[in-house]
């Protein structure tokens, strides 16, 4: 986003106060409709995270601007009504509400491939568009689980939802948004909670349910994927996700290319920094090859110093896909990321050690 467009997105005028915090606001220029909230500086990091990746079920982030107290955020005013007031005045199909829950579950996987917890996540939450499509709004409690924390510092959760280390027990991570989406399946299901009206008419639903559920984080799934894979299993819709990923192709290599480091960022300056490096060590490794690998044992070194320099590197210190997440999936994300980067600098030592292991002549 350049200067200009940066400055038009901020030509609005108030329209209705919603709350203390947020108000609904016009564009001047473009005649859009957005929100406007003010966030803590807490608050303001989970958002800076959010506007620099899109997702269709997650809601929009269009801009930010900082202040001393935190900062000021736009974001996109859904046309839509809330997951409750849909449950309670629509009579959607079984196939209507697998859709929802799915669409709630790829929502929750790119929060969490975000390194986000929403812990909040409720019916009132989440908003259906007119056209079925599934929006996660409201990150106001949302946080990054802390290094080293044993319990959450501020007990914050909405009653009924809230996973129980939301009140003291553990610190909060991924697994308690997967509780929170357990109770979620039950209400899409029943109108209710578990605790007042469990669901009974599938039994492998109701085992995700029961498992997502569980008061120990260690005995429920480890990550939303999980949960998605049984939900798929459970209603008889594996074959979906073979053809969704060959429908999806060209939004998978979008996101190949926008989760690579340093275009990540919409600023261009780190977009052509990081292309000048990925160049330059395209070059450096072609170079190598081309001077030193004369034998199949220079070529086998080379071929290490490759692997073991700058692949293993990239993965371990970029978590590139959320590879890191999805090779150790029962490691909590503070202890999986310790072991990256231990894993990273020790390629990287190998890498030296094979380098002065090269035959010069």
């Amino acid at each position: 986003m350049d200067v200009k467009e940066k400055y038009d997105l901020w030509q609005n005028t108030v329209v209705a106060d919603y709350k203390k915090n947020t108000k609904l606001v016009m564009n001047s220029i473009s005649r859009r409709l957005m929100i406007q909230k003010n966030v803590s500086k807490e608050g303001l990091a989970i958002y800076k995270k959010l506007v620099m990746r899109k997702h269709p079920n997650l809601v929009k982030i269009y801009d930010i601007s900082e202040n001393g107290s935190g900062g000021i955020i736009l974001e996109q005013l859904i046309d839509g009504v809330t997951l409750e007031y849909y449950l309670q005045h629509v009579n959607s199909t079984p196939v209507e509400k697998e859709s929802i829950i799915l669409q709630i579950c790829d929502g929750l996987l790119a929060l969490h491939e975000m390194n986000i917890v929403h812990r909040d996540l409720t019916p009132s939450n989440i908003m259906l568009t007119d056209d079925g499509e599934v929006k996660i709004i409201d990150f106001d409690i949302a946080r990054t689980p802390k290094r080293g924390a044993k319990r959450d510092t501020v007990l914050m959760g909405t009653e009924g939802f809230a996973a129980p280390e939301q009140f003291g027990f553990y610190q909060s991570d991924f697994r308690t948004d997967i509780y929170t989406l357990g109770i979620i399946i039950n209400y899409v299901y029943t109108g209710d909670l578990p605790a007042f009206k469990p669901y009974k008419d599938n039994y492998q639903m109701v085992e995700i349910i029961r498992k997502c559920t569980e008061i120990d984080p260690d005995k429920r799934f480890n990550d939303v994927n999980e949960v998605k894979e049984a939900i798929l299993k459970a209603t008889g819709r594996e074959n979906e996700k073979n053809v969704q990923k060959a429908e999806d192709f060209a939004g998978i290599l979008d996101m190949m290319l926008t989760d690579l480091p340093g275009f990540r960022p919409h600023s261009k300056i780190p977009k052509f920094i990081a292309v000048l490096l990925y160049l330059f060590s395209i070059w450096f490794i072609a170079a190598a090859f081309v001077t030193y690998c004369k034998t199949p044992y220079q070529l086998l070194l080379c071929t290490g110093v490759t692997i073991f320099g700058f692949v293993i590197p990239f993965f371990c210190f970029s978590d590139y896909l959320s590879f890191q997440s999805k090779v150790f999936r029962r490691l909590r994300p503070v202890s999986r990321r310790r072991l990256f980067v231990i894993a990273g600098w020790m390629s990287i030592l190998s890498a030296l050690l094979m380098i002065g292991a090269i035959p010069r002549a």
